[in-house]
């Protein structure tokens, strides 16, 4: 199991970095706040 990208693995936490979702996470969490606050503008306007 040394072969470096293995992704064979049915459970992603163990291949997942924890950067990469944490990245992930962010990204889709600002996303929301974006097109929240479009959306709120929008509606203020």
């Amino acid at each position: 199991m040394a072969g470096g990208k293995v992704v064979t693995q049915p459970n992603p936490n163990t291949k997942m970095p924890k950067w990469l979702l944490y990245g992930l996470i962010a990204k889709g969490a600002l996303i929301a706040v974006v097109i929240i606050g479009v959306t709120i503008f929008m509606t203020i306007r």
